[in-house]
């Protein structure tokens, strides 16, 4: 599925600046269900492939207009979901791993509430890719 995809993209299936098809209407355009499609998307990004640096952008460039986004949205349920994972980062770190996992959860609600589905990929994907990154790392 992400060779066709990516194929439809090189061969001009889908011009540059030209929204994809929905995440409902691309399954039919390729036959197949949601789960490949998503899968497509997520190996596309190359998760395996971004770097320290590129996951720092992500932070400066994005997460101030997720951030912005979120607070607009800001709902009882989620003011409640972010003091919970506000308190857990509080608690002693037993790990580098825990820490960075403990601050995903905050950065992956906030861009929940941003109720911008880009956004929440976006956050998905660069907590993939930091779980990655993280792999070489113990503590």
């Amino acid at each position: 599925m992400t060779e066709q995809l990516k194929r439809a993209i090189l061969l001009g299936h889908f011009k540059p600046g030209e929204k994809l098809l929905s995440e409902r209407d691309l399954p039919e355009e390729f036959q197949v269900s949601r789960l490949p499609i998503r899968e497509a998307f997520l190996a596309l990004f190359l998760p395996n492939k971004i770097s320290i640096p590129e996951l720092h952008h992500d932070r400066v460039l994005i997460e101030p207009e997720v951030g912005r986004l979120a607070a607009l949205h800001i709902t009882p349920e989620y003011s409640e979901r972010l003091r919970e994972a506000l308190k857990i980062e509080e608690l002693p770190i037993p790990s580098l791993s825990v820490d960075i996992e403990r601050i995903q959860r905050i950065h992956l609600i906030l861009a929940e509430m941003s109720g911008n589905r880009f956004f929440r990929s976006i956050g998905k994907i660069t907590a993939e890719a930091y779980k990655k990154s993280r792999r070489g790392f113990k503590s």
